[in-house]
């Protein structure tokens, strides 16, 4: 019999742009969790504890934690040495937890 459900361990990548238009890419991760299918995914809208232009730069950039659950719509937090954020946005069916690095990619 087959796995019910999406894959307990996996690999997790992040694409992100802060309020300043720079961009950051994760393809370094991992995750834990459970989803309905073998792949998820979730697009969020995050708020930073400190949106200033230099501590958005060091939170976005280096390893990271993060969070998150729903079903159609949910919440994830991250955090890490510099800082934390809380988002909310749509999700497909998941819970679960990741680790990864980001980089930034494009600095306008």
């Amino acid at each position: 019999m087959g796995h019910p459900a999406g894959l307990v361990v996996g690999w997790n990548g992040t694409l992100s742009r802060d309020l300043y238009g720079r961009w950051y890419l994760s393809i370094i991760g991992g995750n834990v969790g459970k989803s309905l299918f073998i792949a998820s995914a979730s697009l969020t809208a995050n708020w930073a504890v400190d949106p200033s232009e230099d501590a958005l730069k060091s939170f976005l950039t280096g390893g990271s934690a993060s969070f998150g659950f729903g079903f159609i719509f949910g919440i994830q937090t991250t955090v890490n040495f510099s800082g934390a954020s809380v988002g909310i946005g749509v999700f497909s069916p998941q819970i679960g937890g990741s680790v990864s690095y980001c980089c930034q990619f494009v600095n306008p």
